[in-house]
């Protein structure tokens, strides 16, 4: 097997190529038009993260991984143009040989050569100024070889001991001109020589012995000298190729015949290199290199790499003159003539020409690959079938001469069940491959047949589930084809009609079942279902985030997770999840955001690939990340893009076909090390110099120091990645300048203009592109001096100028000093006078002002109390409960000077109780309810617990709580939040005063516990007390053993924070109490009511809404009708035409209407008899409180604020309608003979004292009419049913009943009636019946009332 690849190779040499190889190995070039001085290489190293170094024929090249920097005589102190070798020791030193310039040591500091020459008549210097070559020995020795012999230099005293071996008879007089040098595993140097063959120098005895084979003869031009193994040197040779040496034996072999069994000569090696993994490469002149891996074993494997003129991915030359390994997997091979050629070890990807071999690449539109053959459509050059079982190329062409395909431009290659290959083409529509009859049939568009292609230029071809063909075609839209039929149904853009495609440019097909998603260019993507033939379409919509990001799409993909992946034209990639249709941009990744997405195709492990304009891309689901991969960079054509039966990928660009193993490929994240690599001030460059702006190199430099009118500076620096860094972006700052990392992208240069004088650092770092930004910088720091009249000295002068000045000046203003010093004086009396004047008056106006606020209140309180009578008898206890707290406050607020006083004195004690804390927070909390309520404030009470037992001072900490709320709905605005927190943990219970306020500054948080202290604010919504309140409270804190705190921050609001200890062993004995009040009275009191409260929604009450906008009709329809039957009118005039014939329980009337607002409406209800009953709400816009006391004054019982709360709403609703059920029970069941004493209105008291008249005159008839009272009282009687019904909840014949019951009650209890006649006094013929009723009425005979009497 062996053998035959030998053969093989060998092949090649002879020029007849008999197979073809699928994939090529690509060398990457840098040459003379990339920079280089000359193409003729003679050495390459690379520092330890640095630069790589290029020695030429003509010219020392520094290489930055994208530009190159030439050092020649001309431009530096370089001691010769024709550099020789290169070498960089173990200090990482940098030794240049020159032919004619002697050696030469690299300064990296200053960017300069130091210069040894050869100094005639000094045995110390060098030997020679023609020096071919240079090592470093395992004792740190530099070891020269010259025209004229050896020298070791020492670089401690910079000087030379030279070594010369005295010719024989049988040498020729070039016998030391010594090319190369080799320390072996003894310390000993194997020399070679130009012409007179190899020697072994021995360091000890400093002896020169010539190695000469016994059995065979060698060339004498010993051109390299490498090592195999510790046991075997290499010696490259011109004339005897390669040959291997065994240091012991001194036993000389052919290492090509002998070791690689290679019968071709190879008879000039010039260079040998072992690269990092212990491969073995080998440039010769005219063979191009040899890679051989494993040569020490027995079956090493051969590679041999050669210029091929029709390819520009190959070798640069075939003559080899220095090979180099980086260390990263990179081989820089120098050629003779050529430049560089780089080949990337790592790289596993391969490349597929369009013609296989290599000879006319072309770029590649299609690929579709089955078991067989390998198939590629071109661009311009038909179909290339490359069949991997025999190794063979068909071409369909018309070089070949086989244009048979008809069509040069292949866009779509798909095979159908059947075996078919079907060919799209660019202008010569479908075309049918029958591979095994070698066949073409094409099935062009016919001007006057609807039955062909609607247009020739197809770009896809999907086969359904009955074996038919639909055609994606640009200008033609959407092809149905049957094959068996061979008829075309096309769906072709059409204004009017939306059940077709909405574009005719179609580009990619997506079958996903029966449905098939369309890319189109200018339409979006087109969704169509097979079965129903109906097209739905997504497009692009600037104002909609959730729509695809552009109308031209390029590519489509389902994947295996159920997503649509989308692929636009400059506008990055869409992802779609067709389980909701929601679209994802990923308009966040800067990589994708306006990439042209060419093709997408997922791999066997989910991965998603996108090939583009700019090269290849990845997404992983496990990272949710995309991956960009530098050595997959290129432009790729559209959906040229191909998965084969193993999972490889294959993406056709311009320059054939990549095929990419997606196990293999490394996602890197790289940041290589930045170097700075030139300085410039006003553009131009800055050479370092000992009294220059520059003391050494840029890339070495610390600390520039510019003057203040040298503001005009540019950096220029370098991302140290090889072979190229075309691929690196860069993010710069300047600190003390720059607020953050500025992204310039690929720019490598920098400018800076106009700094001010002060302490720079600039920092640049670097990563590839699609990689994450690393905190590894290279940064350089720059001093800008003042000028001059900033300078310390210029101050000095300024001083004495001003000193002088002031001198002159003094006798003259001493007088005026003294004056402005007593003026001062008096100024400052008259002020001190006045302050504290206007304290004291601000002092009594604070006590007013405090002192009016819980008199308000009490007013408040009171009013709700005793306003128009209406108010029940809940609402009375809660009011007066207001009052007396209130009352309370306006002592304790008075007792708080002589709080402080007492505070001053010690005389103020505690005395502590356990008492549950909860119930008695909430009972504080409650009685700034109504003034929430007043001002809209969201005001709301939160524990943790329901329950907290704890000892303290209710008294004392009452204050505390109360001035806290104080203070929160003094400085919050109407509207916003105040919150009433208790938490509590093992050892502590918190109170927390939270609201949303003005807030504090820092400095008044420091000051706001200080006695008289005062925020000075006008945003508060009351005036301000007099400075006590949080001094006292943190008095009594503190007696409590607690803690206050205050968090707060400006125009956002503030937090107070109340920390007391659990339980009672933190106070002393003497303050502590036992006794316990539990229960306050305000709580039972309102608990109380609360249980009197019964509401009934057995029934539907009535509500009229009255409001000229439909909007707000239909909105308080839309919240009222579950709970109440709904009327409606539009105007007042209407809504009071419906109450007077229809009386509903409650109207909801808006003030501002047309025809009749409402005001003028409610006072027409309330004044009228008939319906002065019905509770009444308006609604308005106009908050002030005149409009609020006109809504009133009408008789309306309740006045809500537009916008009002829903909850709000149906709660005052809810509170009236019970109000009216309350009213009707009291009056069924205590007042139905004193009327008067309910809270009704005027109107209705005015209909119930008639009805009590016409009832009393007529209460002895048996059969008291209702046709008769109505008459009496002047009502019709319907009228007059509803109106009772509404007032007492009776109809006629129950309120005549219940009357005559209480009537008859009254004369037997009171006025001591015997039965009897009361029966019949009040109408009733019957006494049984009578008793009866009078029984159910109230639970006792009528004779037990007698009785008591």
């Amino acid at each position: 097997m062996f053998k035959n690849k030998i053969y093989i190779l060998c092949l090649f040499f002879v020029g007849t190529l008999i197979c073809f190889s699928q994939s090529q190995t690509t060398f990457k070039k840098i040459n003379q038009s990339t920079g280089l001085s000359n193409g003729r290489i003679t050495s390459i190293v690379k520092e330890k993260e640095g630069f790589i170094w290029i020695g030429t024929k003509n010219g020392l090249n520094r290489y930055d991984g994208l530009q190159v920097k030439v050092y020649t005589k001309k431009n530096s102190n370089l001691g010769s143009n024709d550099i020789s070798d290169l070498f960089i020791d173990s200090k990482n030193r940098l030794w240049i040989t020159t032919l004619g310039g002697g050696v030469n040591y690299y300064d990296p500091l200053n960017d300069t050569f130091q210069v040894f020459k050869n100094i005639p008549n000094n045995s110390k210097s060098l030997l020679s100024n023609q020096v071919n070559t240079v090592i470093e020995d395992s004792k740190g020795n530099i070891w020269l070889g010259t025209e004229k012999g050896l020298c070791k230099f020492n670089t401690s005293t910079n000087q030379f001991i030279s070594y010369t071996n005295q010719p024989t008879a049988d040498q020729s007089k070039n016998s030391n001109s010594i090319t190369c040098i080799y320390e072996d595993k003894n310390g000993d140097l194997w020399v070679g020589t130009f012409g007179n063959g190899l020697f072994l120098f021995d360091v000890v005895e400093e002896k020169f012995n010539q190695i000469t084979p016994k059995e065979t003869q060698i060339s004498d031009f010993i051109n390299a000298i490498s090592e195999l193994n510790p046991d075997k040197i290499l010696i490259g040779t011109s004339g005897s190729g390669l040959l291997l040496v065994d240091i012991s034996t001194f036993k000389f072999s052919n290492f090509f015949k002998e070791n690689l069994s290679f019968k071709h000569d190879i008879n000039i090696v010039r260079s040998i290199k072992k690269d990092s993994r212990d491969n073995l490469w080998i440039g010769t002149d005219g063979n191009g290199v040899f890679e051989i891996e494993y040569p020490n074993a027995k079956s090493p494997i051969i590679h041999n790499y050669l210029y091929n003129s029709q390819l520009e991915s190959s070798l640069s030359g075939n003559a080899i003159y220095e090979i180099m390994d980086d260390n990263d997997s990179n081989i820089w091979i120098g050629t003779a003539w050529n430049g560089i050629s780089i080949l990337d070890k790592k790289n596993t990807n391969e490349i597929l020409f369009s013609d296989i071999i290599g000879l006319n690449p072309t770029p590649v539109l299609s690929i579709y690959k089955n078991k067989k053959n390998l198939y590629l459509g071109l661009d311009g050059e038909g179909l290339t079938i490359y069949n991997q079982q025999l190794n063979k190329v068909k071409y369909y062409n018309e070089k070949s001469k086989n244009v048979s395909v008809k069509g040069k431009f292949i866009q779509k290659i798909a095979e159908s069940k059947n075996g078919d290959i079907w060919l799209g083409t660019f202008a010569n529509g479908l075309v049918k491959f029958n591979e095994k009859l070698n066949t073409f049939k094409q099935y062009k568009h016919e001007f006057k047949s609807k039955n062909s292609i609607s247009h020739d230029d197809v770009r896809d071809i999907v086969e359904d589930d009955n074996n038919n063909l639909w055609v994606a075609t640009w200008g033609g839209g959407l092809n149905y084809f049957n094959p068996k039929t061979e008829q075309f149904i096309s769906y072709r853009d059409n204004a009017n009609d939306k059940s077709t495609v909405n574009n005719d440019n179609l580009i990619s097909l997506e079958k996903d079942g029966t449905n098939m998603w369309i890319a189109t260019f200018g339409g979006g993507v087109n969704l169509f279902n097979t079965t129903t033939k109906k097209f739905s379409y997504f497009i692009h919509n600037e104002l909609d985030v959730n729509t695809i990001s552009g109308n031209n799409i390029f590519s489509l993909l389902k994947d295996s997770k159920g997503y649509l992946w989308i692929g636009t034209s400059g506008e990055g990639i869409n992802r779609m999840d067709l389980k909701t249709n929601k679209i994802e941009r990923f308009e966040t990744n800067d990589n994708i955001r306006y990439s042209t997405i060419t093709g997408i195709i997922e791999d066997n492990d989910a991965n998603i690939w996108f090939s583009t304009k700019q090269g290849i891309i990845n997404y992983s689901y496990q990272t949710n990340t995309f991956n960009t991969f530098a050595n997959l960079s290129g432009e790729f054509h559209i959906n040229s893009i191909f998965k084969d039966e193993k999972g490889l990928l294959y993406f056709g660009g311009i320059n054939g076909v990549v095929k990419v193993n997606p196990k293999t490929v490394e996602i890197e994240n790289s940041q290589p090390t930045v170097k700075l690599t030139n300085f410039k001030l006003f553009n131009k460059e800055i050479n370092a110099e000992e009294k220059g702006v520059l003391k050494k190199n840029i890339a070495f430099e610390e600390e520039i120091t510019l003057k203040h009118n040298q503001d005009v500076l540019t950096f220029e620096f370098s991302a140290l990645k090889f072979p190229f860094s075309s691929n690196c972006e860069y993010a710069i700052k300047m600190e003390n300048f720059d607020e953050d990392w500025r992204d310039i992208g690929k720019d490598r240069t920098a400018t800076y203009t106009n700094l001010s004088p002060g302490d720079y650092t600039f920092k640049v770092k670097s990563k590839e592109t699609g990689s994450t930004w690393g905190d590894a910088y290279t940064s350089v720091n720059i001093h800008i001096l003042k000028p001059f009249w900033l300078k310390w000295w210029a101050f000095v002068l300024y001083g004495i100028i001003f000193l002088t000045l002031f001198y002159l000046f003094r006798k003259y203003t001493i007088a005026w000093e003294r004056m402005k010093a007593n003026l001062e004086f008096e100024k400052l009396t008259h002020e001190k006078d006045t302050e504290l004047y206007n304290l004291k008056q601000q002092f009594f106006t604070n006590i007013s002002h405090e002192i009016r606020t819980p008199v308000t209140l009490i007013l408040s309180s009171i009013n709700r109390l005793f306003d128009k009578g209406e108010l029940l008898e809940r609402k009375q206890i809660k009011a007066a409960h207001t009052v007396r707290k209130n009352s309370n406050l306006l002592l304790q607020l008075v007792n708080e000077l002589l709080d402080i006083r007492k505070f001053e004195t010690n005389e103020i004690t505690i005395k502590v109780s356990e008492n549950e804390f909860v119930s008695y927070c909430k009972e504080i909390f409650l009685s700034f309810s109504e003034i929430a309520t007043d001002r809209n404030i969201d005001y709301t009470f939160v524990s943790e617990k329901a329950n907290i037992d704890l000892w303290f001072d209710k008294n004392q900490l009452e204050k505390v709580i109360y001035n806290l709320l104080t203070n929160a709905f003094k400085f919050t605005k109407n509207g916003s939040e105040i919150q009433f927190k208790i938490e509590n943990d093992r050892d502590s219970v918190y109170i927390i005063v939270k609201d949303s306020g003005i807030g504090m500054s820092d400095n008044q948080i420091s000051k706001i516990f200080k006695r008289f202290y005062q925020a000075e604010t006008n945003n508060t919504n009351e005036e301000s007390g007099f400075g006590l309140g949080l001094s006292i409270s943190k008095e009594i804190i503190e007696l409590h053993q607690g803690k206050i705190s205050v968090k707060s921050e400006k125009d956002k609001g503030s937090s107070f924070e109340v920390q007391l200890l659990k339980g009672k062993h933190h106070f002393p004995d003497y303050v502590v109490e036992e006794d316990n009040d539990l229960v306050t009275q305000e709580v039972s009191e309102i608990n109380h009511v609360n249980q009197n409260i019964i509401i009934n929604k057995n029934e539907k009450e009535t509500v009229l809404i009255v409001e000229d906008n439909i909007g707000i009709q239909d909105f308080l329809n839309d919240i009222l009708n579950d709970d109440f039957e709904i009327m409606q009118a539009f105007n007042g005039e209407e809504g009071l035409k419906m109450a007077t014939s229809n009386f509903p329980d409650l109207i909801i009337s808006d003030v501002m209407m047309p025809i009749m607002d409402g005001i003028e409406f409610a006072k027409k209800l309330k004044l009228n008899t008939n319906t002065s009953h019905i509770p009444i709400i308006l609604l308005t816009a106009r908050t002030s409180i005149k409009n609020k006391m006109e809504g009133f004054e009408t008789g309306a019982d309740e006045y809500i604020t537009k916008p009002f709360n829903e909850e709000l709403l149906k709660t005052r609703i809810n509170n009236l309608l019970n109000s009216r059920k309350l009213l009707r029970e009291k009056f069924r069941n205590e007042n139905m003979l004193t009327p008067k004493e309910l809270a009704i209105s005027s109107t209705d008291q005015i209909f119930l004292d008639k009805l009590y008249k016409s009832i009393e005159a007529n209460l002895e008839t048996n059969n008291l009419k209702a046709e008769d009272i109505s008459k009496e009282i002047g009502m019709s009687h319907s009228v007059m049913y509803k109106k009772i019904k509404a007032l007492t909840g009776l109809s006629y014949v129950e309120f005549i009943r219940e009357y005559r019951l209480a009537i008859a009650k009254q004369l037997i209890e009171d006025l001591g009636y015997s039965v009897s006649d009361a029966c019949f006094k009040v109408g009733y013929s019957d006494r049984k019946y009578f008793s009866k009723l009078f029984k159910q009425k109230f639970n006792k005979n009528p004779s037990e009332f007698l009785s008591k009497k």
